[in-house]
């Protein structure tokens, strides 16, 4: 399966077993290959270490946090970063709007029906967050596969609400807060789009503290 810009596909890969997810497309693969890690020594390591720290812990009942090498989580360098985006020239955008490091997190229900995930990426100022926000939400609207729609998401400012309407239980709420970008990704039944911005909104409240 292809890998997009926003997160509609992650959730579709960690279905059957909560497995590690696969890679991005060939492109993305080739473009990120080269990209030395950069999360495993020094500040970048400090950061993911300390974006762990910030993600939200209070989630709804009933979902379990997975481990971090469940899905594909955990700390995200350049590379992963770069093939988590899934577009050709995503290291250089990246590398552009000045990212240092990034971490997601997986939650799931016993029955692995309903999943959550939040990714969160630090760059080096407010002006790069703002232009990889702006990025992701214009890759995922033009894209065909996901053909996401927007949806308002009145409680955090700036935020963009997107669903997926090949998979319409898919929602995705998507904000720049200083020099953090976050992306809340969920998948239920029913409800996803307000579960999406309720825990967007927790998310919010976490940076606004730190």
């Amino acid at each position: 399966m292809k890998r997009r810009s926003l997160r509609f596909a992650a959730l579709a890969l960690v279905v059957p077993a909560i497995a590690s997810c696969s890679g991005g497309g060939s492109s993305a693969k080739q473009s990120a290959a080269s990209i030395p890690a950069t999360v495993s020594t020094g500040a970048a390591a400090n950061a993911a270490a300390r974006l762990a720290t910030l993600l939200i812990t209070d989630l709804p009942a009933g979902y379990i946090q997975q481990p971090d090498n469940v899905g594909d989580t955990g700390p995200s360098d350049l590379a992963k970063a770069a093939r988590d985006d899934g577009k050709p020239d995503a290291a250089n955008a990246l590398t552009a709007d000045g990212f240092l490091a990034g971490y997601q997190r997986l939650w799931a229900t016993a029955d692995r029906s309903q999943r959550i995930i939040v990714y969160l990426y630090k760059f080096q100022t407010s002006a790069g967050a703002s232009a990889y926000e702006k990025r992701g939400i214009a890759n995922d609207e033009n894209d065909p596969e996901s053909r996401a729609v927007a949806f308002p998401v009145s409680s955090i400012p700036g935020a963009t609400g997107l669903a997926s309407a090949q998979r319409p239980t898919v929602a995705l709420v998507v904000f720049a807060k200083g020099s953090y970008v976050v992306q809340v990704v969920t998948s239920t039944p029913t409800g996803s789009r307000s579960l999406a911005e309720q825990l967007a909104g927790r998310q919010y409240g976490r940076l606004s503290g730190s």
